[in-house]
């Protein structure tokens, strides 16, 4: 549970999340190594600039 978001609008959504890493930006792309490395996309290991697309790795 703690690692669950729930957003209820007009439907539903549910999502999961690591609050340990999460951080809001407002920037298409970051550079960001901090978070668990069993859970880091290839991008953040290889220090590369981090968009929303890292989100589903």
């Amino acid at each position: 549970p703690e690692n669950l978001l729930m957003h209820i609008s007009n439907i539903v959504r549910l999502v999961v999340i690591d609050f340990g890493s999460s951080r809001y930006c407002n920037e298409e792309a970051v550079v960001w190594n901090h978070g668990a490395i069993d859970f880091a996309s290839p991008e953040q290991i290889s220090h590369h600039e981090v968009t929303i697309k890292s989100d589903m790795w």
